[in-house]
């Protein structure tokens, strides 16, 4: 019988860059022109979304963004993300 554990490859307890990217959510096409108030959280095994410790940075004007996190960030087995900025809407 197939195992139903994910296969794919965790990253566990070790500093790690993530992109994303903000959409509007009347056209479902990103943000360009740049994002205001942007807002990176973490929630670290189902707990209450906390502030990511470093700043996300925007890549150009785009709408797509990179944030780093720290090797205590990625120090739980389910890590969740959410992405959000004022001109969003």
């Amino acid at each position: 019988m197939a195992s139903s554990v994910d296969a794919r490859r965790r990253i566990k307890n070790a500093p790690l860059r993530v992109y994303g990217v903000i959409l509007n959510v009347a056209t479902d096409l990103p943000i360009t022109g740049g994002l205001t108030g942007p807002d990176a959280e973490i929630s670290a095994d189902g707990a209450a979304f906390a502030v990511i410790a470093a700043a996300e940075a925007e890549l150009g004007t785009t709408g797509f963004f990179s944030c780093d996190l720290s090797a205590s960030e990625t120090a739980y087995d389910h890590v969740y993300f959410q992405f959000k900025a004022t001109n969003g809407s």
